[in-house]
């Protein structure tokens, strides 16, 4: 009786298989090697600090027609998130008072990441808001409880206007508020390149309402970090239609919807070049513009909005493209954004220089930038008052 050999064949499938797996173990060990060389007890620290941030956001933006848009993520907090407002209190963390900071000239610089906020919230409700924040700045932030001395304190301050007295300060331990216009950063200390989270927690009002609160950053004793807003619409209760037109025009001061009851006008000053959108006397938001030049002067008066057009092209050569026209006299005065001209393949061949805004050039028409003059186009009905000064 014969004996049969048995033959292993190595499979190429298998020979990939272990390729595979030494490759891992290769990346594994010098990643290893290269947290331990690159990563310090400053970042380690920081790294505990956030350990109950969410790694990546949810770029959620609701898609309901008529809600405020903005150019960051704003995501619904769940029941389930972790509050960072009762986050224990993390050990090892008090080196960072000893940590080295930048000896460059300062720049404060900052990106918003993400804002949290409650889909419903109900009058008389406790709700709170998380705002997340990376830090482009050359300097380590530090939060006003941290206990380090003579440091760089970061803290989220009331805006338009700055420093007011903000509707939701809530004089309560564990609430984020350090006072009525300043909000703390729960992170003992965040360095550049990781993010920052400042929380509140608050006491809804019990009107029906859509609050929108304003906030920047403030380097304290420092400065506030330039270029940086954080627009947070607040919704109480049952909201209006009426609520959420009023909302998208909310952009000078923080204001409620309720609150603007008075009649809508569009106000003009020619020696100022500025803009005004009200409700009443309430201004909501402030513009610049480029009314008639001395040729050809913007007239003065009371009118109101006769027309309007998503665009209008001239009659009389070169046929000036005018986007979101309103025109308020009957010799073809109107507000549009800047004007252009085409070309025979339909391209723009000329449009007006950005520049000129704040400047009077015009042929007698009232121009804006092109987001402005679509804020104003939403705003403007047939029949809206036009006031335009000297």
């Amino acid at each position: 009786m014969s004996h049969r050999k048995h033959i292993r064949i190595f499979h190429p499938r298998k020979l990939w298989l272990v390729i595979s797996i030494f490759a891992l173990t290769i990346g594994i060990a010098v990643g290893e090697r290269q947290l331990q060389a690159k990563i310090n007890p400053a970042q380690t620290g920081i790294k505990i600090s956030q350990n109950f941030q969410a790694s990546f956001f949810n770029y959620f933006i609701t898609a309901k027609q008529g809600i405020v848009r903005f150019n960051y993520p704003v995501s619904y907090l769940q029941a389930k998130d972790i509050n960072p407002l009762q986050e224990p209190l993390k050990s090892g963390l008090k080196q960072i008072c000893f940590w080295e900071d930048s000896t460059d000239e300062p720049i404060y610089e900052a990106e918003i990441s993400e804002v949290k906020i409650p889909e419903h919230i109900l009058p008389g409700e406790e709700f709170r808001v998380e705002v997340y924040v990376k830090n482009t700045s050359n300097r380590i932030w530090y939060s006003s409880s941290s206990g380090c001395e003579n440091r760089t304190v970061v803290n989220l301050g009331t805006e338009k206007t700055r420093d007011r007295a903000s509707v939701f300060y809530q004089n309560k331990k564990n609430s984020g508020w350090l006072g009525n216009n300043r909000v703390e950063m729960v992170e003992d200390a965040v360095a550049p390149q990781w993010t920052a989270t400042f929380a509140f927690s608050t006491i809804a009002p019990t009107q029906d309402n859509i609050y929108m609160e304003y906030f920047g950053l403030v380097a304290e004793h420092q400065a506030w970090i330039p270029d940086f807003e954080i627009a947070i619409p607040i919704r109480i209760g049952n909201i209006t239609a009426d609520d959420e037109y009023k909302l998208r025009f909310i952009k000078n001061k923080s204001l409620d919807t309720r609150s603007l009851t008075g009649d809508k006008s569009i106000n003009v000053s020619l020696s100022t070049q500025t803009m005004n959108l009200q409700f009443g006397d309430e201004v909501v938001y402030a513009l610049p513009v480029s009314s008639g030049a001395a040729k050809t002067p913007t007239p003065v008066g009371s009118f109101e909005i006769l027309n309007k057009q998503e665009l209008r092209v001239g009659g009389a050569s070169p046929h000036y493209r005018m986007p979101k026209w309103q025109g308020f006299t009957k010799w073809g005065h109107g507000l549009h954004a800047l004007p252009y001209t085409g070309n025979n393949t339909g391209g723009v061949f000329w449009s007006e220089a950005l520049s000129h805004i704040g400047t009077p050039v015009s042929h007698g028409c009232i121009r804006m930038l092109p987001e402005d003059a679509a804020l104003v186009y939403e705003f403007g009905e047939i029949g809206t008052s036009i006031n335009v000064v000297r």
